[in-house]
């Protein structure tokens, strides 16, 4: 059974990202680079950016899966639901909106992790809103500074407006993505990182 009812239309497309609009700091990261391109019902994008802040707290932020919120106000929910052969199960619910439209989409994710140098998450698809979904987060040390390169790829299990959808799905992955590593970014830089 689905963790969250099921729904179709643009607000579940803006929804879906997995990062959505959390506040701008002051942070300003690097983009190296960043492709987004649709085949076949499955939305991808490949970033590459450098960020301010030392691989090890990057790390620390990234895999912190229970604080996701404060990085994001779009997650309304973030929590680690159990371990699978040491790897922690991650449930997210992300709710956005577009005009007077809201909507939620729930995922569990895999993180397979290799600490400090790699993340990735698969997405079980029996209990989200999506056919599929992978991210692969690989970070990398450049003299206290730190290389970030992320694929992400998703389907979603609803139906998709061609033309609006697509576009709200893009400017929520690519748009969102980068906002959400700026906090990253910022959180990561402080001394305390709260954690």
């Amino acid at each position: 059974m689905r963790p969250v009812r099921r729904a179709a239309g643009v607000g579940l497309m803006v929804a879906l990202a997995l990062t959505l609009a959390p506040a701008r700091g002051a942070a300003a990261i690097e983009v190296l680079s960043q492709r987004f391109w649709v085949s076949d019902g499955v939305y991808a994008l490949e970033l590459e950016v450098r960020l301010q802040a030392p691989r090890d707290a990057v790390w620390a932020v990234l895999t912190d899966y229970d604080r996701l919120g404060e990085l994001n106000p779009a997650v309304i929910e973030s929590r680690v639901e159990r371990a699978v052969a040491g790897d922690p199960e991650v449930l997210t619910v992300i709710r956005g909106c577009v005009l007077f439209f809201c909507s939620s989409v729930a995922r569990i994710e895999r993180m397979q992790e290799s600490p400090p140098a790699r993340i990735v998450a698969v997405t079980d698809p029996a209990r989200s809103d999506l056919r599929q979904g992978r991210s692969d987060w690989r970070l990398s040390d450049e003299a206290g500074l730190t290389r970030l390169e992320l694929s992400v790829t998703l389907e979603p299990d609803f139906w998709v407006p061609p033309l609006l959808g697509r576009r709200a799905l893009r400017r929520s992955l690519v748009g969102g993505t980068l906002e959400l590593l700026e906090a990253v970014e910022q959180r990561a830089g402080q001394p305390d990182r709260g954690r």
